[in-house]
């Protein structure tokens, strides 16, 4: 059993050891290491696909990033706040299509493979001085 002094001094290192760890995990992940990503997603026909999420995933570290597009499709990625950008590397890219309009279902415009990443066929590579616009055109159902 502990005591008072073996307790006090436990909660001390384990503060110490939970602060450390959190540091070490942001470590390389300040917002200059950040890059901007955006670009338009459009349907073949060329007409805007507006208010899709479209979400980039590092196979390798699990981070995300995602942002929504406008009326003209336009979208920007982000992390914590708009337009953060992410981190190098090769993502995944997803696009989900709002589906909804008034409360009630609406049929898909867009191929529903571009929900998985295992079938959207979308991947980006993130380089430093790289290219920044990920413009994405998506099959019909």
């Amino acid at each position: 059993m502990l005591g008072t002094g073996s307790l006090s001094s436990f909660r001390s290192r384990l503060s110490i050891v939970l602060a450390s760890a959190v540091l070490l995990s942001l470590a390389g992940c300040n917002s200059s290491d950040r890059i901007q990503i955006g670009g338009r997603v459009t349907r073949k026909d060329g007409s805007p696909l507006a208010y899709a999420r479209v979400t980039f995933r590092s196979s390798e570290t699990g981070a995300s990033a995602s942002g929504v597009t406008d009326e003209d499709g336009q979208y920007e990625l982000d992390v914590a706040g708009v337009g953060d950008g992410v981190l190098p590397g090769e993502y995944d890219v997803v696009v989900n299509e709002l589906r909804y309009r008034n409360d009630k279902p609406v049929p898909p415009t867009v191929s529903l493979k571009y929900i998985n990443s295992r079938t959207s066929g979308l991947k980006f590579t993130v380089e430093p001085g790289g290219e920044r616009t990920f413009n994405i055109v998506l099959d019909p159902p």
